[in-house]
């Protein structure tokens, strides 16, 4: 196990779902925690909840701008960042894949790799310029539906 006692981490979309699990875990084991996320209500809520070493920014990571002002933010708020997780992410259309708009396709790779990208880059220099950190990527590929793939799906009726 990792020791992210006194770690300053931030997450994008730890607002909810997995991102606020991550939010939730390290916070219990005495890390710092940046929450940026599009929905302002469920980041000032979970940052509530998790007391005052949890700090929100609201933030798109589609928006180059958007990222860097809310970086900003919580650069003033907390320790120098050492940790990064990527989160964030939209919820695919579920339409068979021969009737799905080729629009609803370009706003998940957006989100999902744009958003990872801007957030490695934006997030990296910030913790180069204090000595580095980590960065973790998340990818669920089984989202809000079972997937025979997914090991949790298999043992589970949650999934």
């Amino acid at each position: 196990m990792i020791d992210v006692s006194q770690k300053s981490i931030v997450v994008t979309g730890g607002a909810s779902g997995i991102g606020a699990a991550v939010c939730t875990a390290a916070i219990e084991q005495g890390a710092y925690i940046g929450v940026i996320d599009i929905d302002e209500d469920a980041g000032r809520t979970i940052c509530g909840k998790l007391g005052d070493k949890a700090f929100f920014a609201a933030g798109n990571v589609e928006s180059e701008s958007s990222m860097n002002e809310a970086i900003s933010k919580l650069s003033s708020d907390m320790p120098n960042f050492n940790g990064a997780v990527c989160c964030a992410g939209v919820m695919p259309t579920r339409e068979p894949i021969v009737e799905a708009p080729l629009e609803n396709f370009d706003r998940v790779l957006k989100n999902h790799l744009n958003g990872t990208f801007l957030t490695c880059k934006l997030l990296g220099k910030k913790m180069l310029q204090h000595g580095g950190g980590s960065i973790v990527t998340i990818f669920s590929s089984s989202n809000k539906a079972r997937s025979s793939s997914c090991l949790w799906c298999r043992k589970s009726r949650n999934c």
